[in-house]
């Protein structure tokens, strides 16, 4: 029993890291998943979207700015 309250110090300590892995293990960042190209394109796809909303605002911006500078 003395052993045992000895090593709760360390067992303290090595809870975090080893309740880390079994974490990544289950949401599949410590093997590889099956799905990895299907999360990728689409990944791709919502960045072209972003892509294309940004080029949007950047268009709408410039409107904007001459709209007020014919106005001034």
């Amino acid at each position: 029993m003395e052993r045992l309250i000895n090593l709760l110090p360390l067992l303290l300590l090595l809870i975090c890291p080893i309740s880390m892995m079994f974490m990544h293990k289950g949401h599949n960042h410590g093997g590889h998943s099956h799905n990895d190209n299907s999360t990728h394109s689409k990944t791709e796809h919502e960045l072209e979207v972003l892509k294309k909303q940004t080029e949007q605002l950047k268009a709408e911006v410039s409107n904007l700015k001459n709209l007020v500078k014919e106005r001034v």
